[in-house]
């Protein structure tokens, strides 16, 4: 027994080394096709030519034209950064706005009816109208919402302004330029928002910028996807070389963790070539002067990504006991686990029970520790990647003992 598992790790290596061609033609190609879908996302995210954009204007239509807050909401809107070179606001009359839609010469009115700014000053029911062309597309969906949520922030501030002015009241203490003051405290909760909160080092993407979100969604996909290129290597025995092993003592299981010992060395080797290639891509596509450490948690973290990629690829191999199904299974469960934690689509944009229980799927963790990586940030985190090689070692297991018992039958 001694003298043969030194021989199956041997023979477990021959195997990867024989499909070494194999595994190098299938990460080039993968490469080219998730780094095609990658660059795409990534130049989506960015401003448009200067003369796109009119495309991109919004008109804003209120028979209030003369009302102070009209030019004031205009001029705020303007100066935001979030919309600066994606959509800008301009103050027409109903029949030209119109006429600009049917021309396509601007993406939607905004439609505010008489006494539109008084429901939102003296808490009514706030009626505002999107006019879009009629092919609505998601954009305009959004911006939909997006108004309609605006005109309900806004009276939900007036709201703390007349609930303090009732206090006042109540209290018989004359108010003076309190209530300007107060006024002025709520609506720059809504308002001036950067003013008041700290802006926070994330964004939408949840990491540190939309490069980092993408290059580091392409390297996670690249290496849960590489287990088809390994295939011929993974193959399972036969089930006349099962007997045989069974025969000289070799148990199902001791077979199934040299494996996995032996795919976790190859992963780790093909993590660190492809992460270390993403630590010179990134400096030089982001023009940041960035410091790489290594340390003993980047070595933990690898062997942590190597070990987990290894119990997955398994877990498949052994649940459906050929290579051809498990390569099915390894893209469909790779792509379903990819897009619910957000690594293609930010769970920012996901209802609230995906954006909870989405960063209990591993690949969150997984590509919120690529991209610490890639920014030089050696702080990793390891507890929901454990709890899933945890899960997917048991459940190999169980398909071990379950085809140990169909090869005895």
């Amino acid at each position: 027994m001694k003298r043969i598992i030194p021989r199956l790790f041997g023979i477990e290596i021959k195997k990867y080394l024989r499909a070494l061609p194999y595994a190098l033609l299938a990460t080039v190609v993968l490469f080219a096709f998730i780094g095609l879908f990658i660059m795409g996302a990534y130049k989506s995210t960015q401003s448009d030519d200067a003369g796109q954009m009119d495309a991109k204007q919004v008109a804003i239509v209120c028979s209030d034209s003369d009302n102070y807050y009209i030019s004031y909401a205009l001029d705020l809107l303007s100066s935001m950064e979030s919309l600066e070179g994606r959509l800008s606001f301009l103050e027409m009359d109903y029949n030209t706005a119109m006429d600009n839609l049917t021309k396509r010469k601007i993406m939607a009115i905004i439609y505010l009816p008489e006494g539109a700014i008084d429901q939102i000053m003296y808490l009514g029911d706030v009626q505002v109208e999107v006019i879009f062309p009629g092919d609505k597309d998601l954009s305009a969906i959004f911006l939909t919402e997006f108004t309609k949520a605006g005109g309900r922030l806004l009276t939900t501030a007036q709201a703390g302004s007349l609930t303090a002015a009732e206090i006042f009241k109540m209290c018989n203490t004359p108010m003076g330029k309190t209530y300007d003051t107060i006024d002025a405290m709520n609506f720059s909760f809504v308002l001036p928002r950067l003013g008041v909160f700290t802006e926070p080092e994330e964004g939408n993407t949840g990491v540190i910028n939309y490069l980092s979100f993408y290059l580091s969604s392409g390297i996670l996909l690249l290496l849960l996807f590489i287990g088809f290129g390994l295939m011929p290597a993974l193959k399972l025995d036969s089930s006349q070389i099962a007997r045989i092993k069974m025969m000289k003592g070799v148990h199902p299981l001791v077979t199934y963790f040299i494996r996995v010992c032996v795919l976790t060395l190859v992963m780790f080797l093909f993590s660190f070539g492809v992460l270390f290639a993403g630590t010179r891509i990134y400096p030089l596509l982001s023009a940041e002067e960035i410091t790489y450490h290594f340390s003993t948690s980047s070595l933990l973290f690898l062997l942590t990504l190597s070990l987990f990629l290894a119990v997955y690829n398994q877990m498949l191999l052994y649940a459906t006991g050929e290579a051809e199904k498990a390569t099915l299974l390894l893209f469909s469960v790779g792509a379903i686990m990819s897009f619910a934690s957000g690594n293609i689509l930010p769970l920012s944009f996901f209802p609230a029970a995906v954006r909870t229980y989405g960063k209990w799927i591993p690949c969150y963790e997984l590509q919120q520790n690529i991209t610490a990586l890639l920014s030089g940030k050696n702080t990793f985190m390891f507890k929901t990647t454990l709890l899933w090689i945890v899960v997917f070692l048991a459940a190999g297991i169980l398909f071990v003992w379950k085809q140990k018992r169909r090869d005895v039958q």
